[in-house]
């Protein structure tokens, strides 16, 4: 009789359908409605930015990995959702080369030289963009308003944060009735202010105005199941928490904690960028402690900070507690015990 021998070969033996490829382009479809609000209300401004920071991103993807003899990883669209991210943080008139300067940053200094997709310790578009934020602070702290904006501070080009941000700071030198007084300023228009900026008609960064394309983003990301709702959940309900205390704590109202949500970019980061795969924890005890994290951090920092913004910075934070995160909450090897040192003897 012939003994036939079957072949031994390695996990996994199955293979879902996933891949890099498609998981990118979801994540560009989920992008399309924020990129088309960014067109509506910006215009050429969104147009050229969003090129460049995208079209450089790809280049130097491509650049990069030749001169470090490593095979062509463009085809895999990570770039194009780098470049898409980084362009939708900037005001719509960034000067071009610092876009393009951002987007060699985020591809080549924080992706390509830690080794390539997947090894990578900070998210690559937030460091771009964090860079650039205290590198250039003049050019990427000027706004412009939509053309078809109807906000009532549209003479001095001022975003929501900004306001939010003159209420934070008289809070944190103790001027509480000028804090109060700031708000009533706000508050006075509140309702038509959250509709402002839950359609995008606002002045502000190019992806971070419309909450209503960010969350048509979200809801395709989730139906998906390419990003993780603990993320974006804890995020959300951290930073509204701890806005919660301090309306309650300066009688700033309940409208308060709504707008701080609503205006800058943390609903965009929570959806686009805390949840990125590489630089987030793996288990769900973990993602909730590093949401929870963001949302505190995110509040402390354009409350106490000289920055009106906390979300890029918070994220980098985190990026950098992930791996003491997923120490700490790793789930346990079945049949791994502890040993006690009279034992080790």
């Amino acid at each position: 009789m012939e003994n036939k021998l079957k072949k031994v070969t390695y996990s996994p033996f199955a293979h879902s359908g996933n891949s890099v490829n498609s998981a990118m382009l979801d994540v560009i479809i989920a992008l399309i409605p924020v990129v088309f609000a960014s067109i509506l209300f910006f215009r050429m401004g969104s147009v050229l930015v969003l090129l460049t920071t995208t079209a450089s991103a790809i280049a130097f993807e491509y650049i990069s990995r030749l001169v470090l003899k490593r095979y062509n990883s463009c085809q895999d669209l990570s770039a194009v959702v780098t470049g898409l991210i980084l362009g939708l943080t900037l005001p719509p008139s960034t000067p071009l080369i610092l876009a393009m300067l951002g987007s060699f940053i985020s591809i080549v200094i924080v992706k390509q030289l830690f080794g390539g997709l997947g090894n990578n310790v900070f998210n690559p578009a937030a460091t771009g963009r964090a860079f650039l934020v205290l590198a250039f602070s003049v050019p990427l702290t000027k706004w412009v308003n939509p053309i078809t904006t109807t906000y009532v501070d549209a003479t001095t080009s001022a975003t929501p944060l900004s306001l939010v941000k003159t209420v934070m700071l008289n809070i944190k030198s103790g001027e509480l009735e000028a804090a109060k007084n700031a708000y009533n300023i706000i508050s006075a228009d509140a309702w038509n202010l959250i509709k402002l900026l839950f359609t995008g008609d606002v002045a502000g960064s190019l992806g971070e105005t419309s909450a209503l394309a960010i969350i048509i983003g979200m809801i395709y990301l989730i139906i998906k199941k390419r990003i993780h709702t603990e993320i974006v959940a804890s995020y959300i309900g951290s930073a509204f928490t701890v806005a919660a205390i301090l309306a309650f704590a300066y009688d700033l109202g309940p409208l308060f904690p709504i707008i701080s949500i609503l205006a800058g970019g943390l609903l965009f980061g929570a959806v686009f960028m805390a949840t990125d795969w590489v630089t987030s924890p793996m288990t769900k005890k973990g993602r909730i402690i590093f949401g929870v994290g963001l949302g505190v951090l995110t509040i402390v920092i354009r409350t106490y900070s000289n920055f009106p913004e906390g979300v890029i910075f918070s994220i980098l934070i985190m990026n950098m507690a992930t791996p003491l995160i997923d120490r700490h909450t790793s789930n346990k090897i079945y049949g791994k015990v502890k040993v006690k040192n009279n034992e080790k003897k």
